[in-house]
């Protein structure tokens, strides 16, 4: 079996050590890859500084860089089915959502190539409107674009494609040099990307791809060149990410966890609600930063809506990610299943009531059911915390009010969704909820690549979205030229 090498620009190195992926459906081999090490760490530093210096001089020119992304879309294009297999094994999200990400994945480069002909425009300002400083009739002044400098990009193993695309195509395009840190369940993927990226001939230095661990990490934010560190992950990583880019003035743009709620008031479509509650929250095994994680019903439909929940999930096809009709395929670990079982227990041991699956499903891989808990006890919701798999909460609430008290407590809030007749309605709790977005009578797992998207207090910081993603690889310079 053939070791993936580390990319650092345009060329490939063996490691001193390597690791092995595996396929969460059966525990098979996947295969193995090198590890990156601190000298790999220094020379894709060197080969970002000279790249970058490039740009600044004006050796890499914008059209180029845009003409590169449209070949980068076409590659991925041709290579699709290939990548969604592989995803799919990787990371055990059915062949059905890994095919739509790796078109989605093509799609932002395009997006981010279109968008990029206008997006580094500048801006003439009419200084003669101001009386100070004294002299501005006889001055040009300009607001001009430049790059924020070297990019430190890190994937989640759940999106890592379109993870991907919203960090390395603005990079791309505002001539940033980017070196990616994959997750460790996604390596191989994104290497391959990342060679696909190379042969079309991007300049030396504007990617490395380096694998590791929290080691390789730090040492690539020590990196000089390196002045944007952009995360997507678990908030509690997060903020380590922060706490240690803030001490080097480095910005950061996090993409965090969530809990997202799903309120269903008393006059909603229940049958669609529930549809929606349950594809919402099991299609990826529960393992989305955006999707259902908690559940709000009205009182007065508590009943038939739990028993549409539980005709909905008996619907969940669960089992080999690539067969074509699976609905749901594994947990990414063994660790992480049997946590969530854990959980599931405990919240059962302190007074809450499961309707719905809960077990672990026997077999090489990491299966385990779709899991809906009526958390009458509160337990999960006293937690405070991000639950990453194919478990369920649902609540009860008596009015507006409560359902707002209840949706706040949480230190997430990154989108929500709500289900009802009234559009007005709505849309008042729509603008009382905190959170980064607000869909009404439809999933949260709603997302539009061009819009912004991002999430409020432990959810992140920043907004991605192909427009904002190209506004956090730039910097803002003024310029003033006197004329007479």
């Amino acid at each position: 079996m053939d070791v993936e090498k580390v990319l650092i620009g345009n060329e490939e190195y063996e490691g001193k050590n390597s690791f092995q992926e595996i396929n969460p459906h059966d525990g098979s081999i996947i295969g193995e890859v090198f590890n990156a090490d601190s000298e790999m760490v220094k020379l894709a530093g060197v080969k970002a500084q000279k790249y970058f210096k490039d740009v600044k001089e004006g050796k890499s020119r914008l059209y180029e860089r845009i003409d590169l992304l449209y070949k980068i879309s076409s590659e991925i294009e041709k290579n699709a089915e290939r990548f969604s297999i592989l995803l799919s094994k990787e990371n055990g999200r059915p062949i059905k959502l890994t095919r739509n990400d790796v078109k989605r994945t093509a799609a932002i480069f395009k997006y981010v190539a279109e968008y990029g002909r206008v997006a580094m425009d500048g801006v003439f300002h009419e200084a003669d409107a101001f009386p100070d400083p004294p002299g501005n009739s006889n001055r040009i002044v300009v607001t001009i674009k430049e790059p924020v400098g070297g990019v430190l990009a890190i994937t989640p193993f759940n999106a890592p494609f379109a993870q991907f695309a919203f960090k390395v195509a603005p990079a791309i395009l505002t001539g940033c040099p980017v070196i990616v840190k994959p997750s460790p369940f996604t390596t191989i993927s994104t290497l391959q990307l990342g060679k696909i990226i190379s042969d079309v001939g991007v300049p030396d230095g504007a990617i490395s791809i380096l694998p590791g661990g929290a080691e390789v990490v730090n040492a690539i934010m020590d990196l000089s060149i390196i002045r944007l560190v952009t995360f997507t992950g678990s908030t509690k990583v997060g903020k380590l990410i922060a706490a240690r880019a803030s001490g080097m003035l480095k910005k950061v743009i996090l993409e965090l966890g969530g809990s997202d709620p799903l309120i269903v008031l008393e006059d909603a479509n229940i049958s669609l609600a529930a549809k929606d509650a349950v594809a919402g929250r099991f299609s990826a095994a529960g393992q989305a930063c955006n999707t259902t994680k908690r559940v709000f019903v009205n009182n007065k439909i508590k009943d038939e809506f739990e028993s549409l929940l539980k005709e909905e999930a008996r619907k969940i096809i669960v089992g080999n990610p690539l067969d074509k009709n699976t609905d749901m395929g594994p947990v990414i670990s063994k660790e992480a299943r049997n946590e969530l079982i854990s959980l599931a227990k405990a919240a059962v041991n302190h007074g809450s009531r499961l309707i719905y699956g809960g077990k672990e499903i026997e077999g090489p891989g990491n299966y385990m059911e779709p899991s809906i808990i009526f958390d009458d006890s509160r337990y999960l919701m006293s937690l405070d915390t991000e639950i990453f798999g194919p478990i369920l909460p649902v609540y009860t609430f008596s009015d507006d009010e409560e359902a707002i008290n209840m949706v706040n407590s949480s230190r997430y809030g990154l989108q929500a969704s709500i289900y009802t007749e009234d559009v007005r309605r709505g849309y008042r709790l729509a603008k009382r909820i905190e959170a980064g977005g607000v869909i009404i009578n439809e999933t949260d797992r709603l997302r539009w690549d061009f819009y912004s998207f991002g999430g409020v207090k432990d959810s992140g910081i920043g907004r991605e979205g192909v427009v904002d993603s190209i506004n956090n690889y730039l910097e803002k310079k003024l310029l003033s030229i006197k004329v007479k």
